[in-house]
């Protein structure tokens, strides 16, 4: 009775790593942890900023980046600051393709989700995530091929973030293989074939 029809993302236009990095006041050095999602209790942003305060005693040049909005955006913003985590809020932002050009990494630290869009853009900009293992997040990202799945816990997220910050191959390996699987499994022509191929059984067509 139920046929799944999984999201699709386009591919995003082509943006200059350096250049987008500029543009937010980074330096090639930076290591850019990227969030973009709404700023409620379901994605335990607080959870991300303890498990950056870890990482960044390991790895001095990290720096997280938020990108979205919400009602805890101020409180996010005092406990950052409490906790002596380098870090920017954007608030809500519409060009995310040159977000993505200058993360190094993109993390997701809920505590539920259904389909994380924001993980499907990030494999699409060959960004390899960090993600708790929450929802369908382990559909998008396979564990140690595109990404890192961890425990809802802050410091099996600081583990990853630590080892793929430490680690440009890896990071790099998994970035391609991300965005190779998602154009294929998740991108907006799979999306329309889909629908297409549903709609034709359903009125019969072979």
């Amino acid at each position: 009775r139920f046929i799944v029809v999984a999201p699709g993302v386009d591919e995003p236009p082509v943006r200059d790593r350096m250049a987008a990095r500029r543009a937010l006041g980074l330096s090639e050095d930076d290591r850019v942890v990227l969030f973009v999602g709404r700023l409620t209790w379901i994605k335990r942003v607080d959870r991300l900023i303890e498990a950056m305060a870890a990482v960044q005693e390991k790895v001095q040049s990290s720096i997280l980046v938020v990108v979205g909005d919400g009602e805890l955006s101020g409180e996010l913003q005092e406990m950052a600051a409490h906790a002596g985590v380098r870090a920017e809020f954007l608030g809500w932002r519409s060009d995310t393709a040159s977000l993505y050009a200058a993360a190094d990494l993109a993390v997701l630290s809920s505590d539920n989700e259904g389909m994380p869009v924001t993980l499907l853009e990030a494999a699409m900009s060959g960004v390899p995530a960090v993600t708790t293992d929450v929802g369908s997040a382990s559909e998008v990202v396979i564990d140690g091929e595109t990404g890192m799945v961890v425990n809802c816990n802050a410091a099996s997220l600081a583990g990853g973030m630590v080892y793929l910050l430490n680690d440009a191959t890896s990071r790099r390996r998994m970035g391609e293989a991300a965005r190779e699987r998602v154009v294929l499994e998740f991108g907006t022509e799979r999306l329309v074939r889909d629908h297409v191929d549903l709609y034709r059984r359903l009125v019969g067509l072979p």
